[in-house]
C-alpha cells in the first residue's frame, strides 16, 4: 500500500485490539463511529469491527494505517 500522506511504501502488517480483563473476559472491542456521532452517548450508526486487521506503517511519516473487516456476530450501521 502506498502512504496517503506521502506516497512512499507501507510496510504491511497486524492490528489487533489488546485483551482488557482477566484471561476469561475479553472486554476489548473495536468499533468505527461517524464523525456526526462522536459526541453522542448512544451511537446508531457505529460499525463492530474484528479485533484484527491488516495494519500498514510509513516510516517517513511514522503513521499507521489499517483495514478492519466487519464483525460477523453484529453489524449495526444498515
Amino acid at each position: 500500500m502506498e502512504c496517503p500522506k506521502c506516497g512512499r511504501k507501507c510496510f504491511e502488517g497486524v492490528v489487533k485490539a489488546g485483551q482488557a480483563g482477566t484471561l476469561f473476559n475479553e472486554a476489548a472491542n473495536l468499533s468505527w463511529t461517524p464523525e456526526y456521532e462522536k459526541k453522542k452517548i448512544i451511537k446508531k450508526d457505529a460499525l463492530n469491527l474484528e479485533k484484527s486487521g491488516v495494519g500498514y506503517y510509513c516510516q517517513f511519516c511514522e503513521k499507521v494505517y489499517a483495514t478492519f473487516e466487519l464483525n460477523k456476530i453484529q453489524s449495526v450501521f444498515q
